[in-house]
């Protein structure tokens, strides 16, 4: 579509917003309508037939303006710029005709990634640290997915969940870290087990100082001094031994504002030289790039590291209905067949849908973060009576969105969409709260719908549409 037809087809669904039949529509939605049955409604008071692939995706643009307005009258935002990028979605022909490619689509398409939306959907959310809780309703988030499928299922699973009348609990826990890893290499590795032996803190609780090795206590030491400039502690220590090389984690807990990622690596690199090799003079070392779980280290304005789990009771019900008939011992041995093929897969932290959701999710809202960063999901299943506790932990989750980098127009209203979590009037900090916990609470539906798959053996192709 050139510039000249996309003005015309932009001008057309502005005349056509101001129609009294496209505003029942939104009344509908108003009043409880879920998104994905606006094309429905459209269908019905229009007179399309989806048969037509000229009608269809008419259809599909109205039911997109619909949806767009609906979203613009509750958040209170005018959607411009999704309007304005607002193009006929992709079509894929079923047993009923045409219809959008793209669920529940409201713009973007024309010159950038087409945004969808999802929801809406209720979040408990736990605050470690903070002693708050806080319950939001009639959630929606957009997203931007680079395939076909991930909308769809994030949609499904957030269905399935509406039905049980269970919500999605979540707890966030701030994480202000910064981690440093070096390798000590020792002459033999008799020697390299010596000395993790004396610095096996981390290991278990530094709660318990008699637990700590001699050595871990110097080490502490003399960090804490090197770290107190920049707000920071060493929190604990990590060592793993491969023949006569030994990596050493350094966890340094943060609570200042300055940023000191190039502080910790000099420090690290010091306390290693003036404890360690001091100990060992025959030894040498080599500092990586990075730590082994990262760096979430907070900001002046936005306390960006969150630990995020997301949990869901599926009850029995659910596993009737959903999951065709299976016991909760069943789903659980599913969860464990899964997990272990992971890790023969070489990919032990990562759950099948969770890295393209994150992806879809950071593509809309543009944090300054690559969604890379936070992609490691771990799933567990735990058995409850006649039913099994489904969770998403993500450890790593790095989120910002104050003043950290420009975004576009259609990011800004995506932040809208999802429900101011650009910082204003929001407490520091509470913004990354409520983002991180909309990516836990995202992150779970599109697994659920995964496991359903799984378990009805639909799993690919068009299995979404027959769920």
């Amino acid at each position: 579509m050139d510039s000249a037809a996309h003005n015309a087809f932009v001008h057309e669904l502005k005349t056509e917003a101001a129609a009294p039949i496209l505003q029942s529509v939104v009344t509908q939605l108003h009043n409880g309508l879920p998104l994905y049955k606006a094309a429905d409604v459209v269908e019905r008071l229009y007179g399309l037939t989806l048969s037509d692939e000229d009608q269809a995706g008419r259809c599909a643009s109205y039911a997109a303006a619909a949806v767009r307005m609906f979203l613009s009258q509750r958040f209170g935002h005018p959607l411009t710029a999704l309007t304005d990028t607002a193009i006929h979605p992709p079509l894929v022909k079923t047993e009923k005709g045409w219809k959008s490619k793209i669920p529940n689509y409201i713009g973007g398409g024309f010159g950038g990634r087409p945004v969808s939306v999802v929801g809406p959907t209720t979040l408990e959310i736990e605050v470690s640290g903070y002693g708050e809780r806080l319950k939001e309703e009639g959630i929606y988030v957009p997203l931007a997915p680079t395939r076909f499928g991930v909308a769809e299922g994030v949609s499904a699973g957030l269905k399935y969940i509406s039905e049980s009348e269970k919500p999605i609990i979540l707890t966030v826990e701030g994480v202000s870290r910064v981690t440093r890893s070096p390798i000590v290499d020792f002459s033999t590795e008799e020697e390299a087990k010596t000395a993790a032996g004396r610095i096996k803190a981390g290991v278990r609780s530094l709660n318990e100082p008699e637990e700590a090795g001699d050595m871990f206590n110097s080490i502490k030491a003399r960090a804490d001094i090197l770290i107190a400039e920049h707000g920071g502690s060493l929190g604990g220590m990590k060592t793993v031994v491969v023949g006569r090389h030994l990596w050493a984690n350094f966890v340094y807990e943060m609570s200042g504002d300055k940023y000191g990622h190039e502080a910790v690596t000099g420090i690290t690199r010091n306390v290693v030289h003036d404890i360690i090799l001091k100990e060992y003079p025959m030894a040498s070392m080599r500092m990586l790039a990075g730590g082994l779980d990262g760096d979430l280290r907070p900001s002046t304005q936005n306390i960006r590291g969150r630990k995020v789990a997301a949990s869901l009771e599926i009850t029995e019900q659910m596993l009737s209905k959903r999951f065709g008939g299976i016991s909760a011992e069943e789903l659980h041995e599913l969860n464990q067949l899964k997990q272990q093929g992971n890790i023969m897969l070489g990919t032990p932290t990562m759950a099948g849908m969770a890295p393209e959701i994150l992806e879809a999710l950071f593509y809309t809202l543009e944090p300054p973060t690559s969604p890379f960063v936070s992609s490691t999901v771990q799933m567990s299943t735990e058995i409850m009576g006649d039913g099994v506790l489904l969770k998403a932990t993500l450890p790593n989750m790095e989120v910002g969105t104050v003043h950290e980098a420009p975004i576009s127009e259609i990011a800004r209203e995506c932040r809208a969409i999802a429900g101011n979590i650009d910082g204003a009037g929001n407490p520091p900090g509470r913004n990354a709260i409520r983002m991180s916990a909309r990516i836990g609470a995202l992150t779970l539906a599109g697994e659920l719908n995964q496991y359903c798959q799984m378990a009805t053996g639909r799993l690919g192709g068009e299995a979404y549409r027959k769920c």
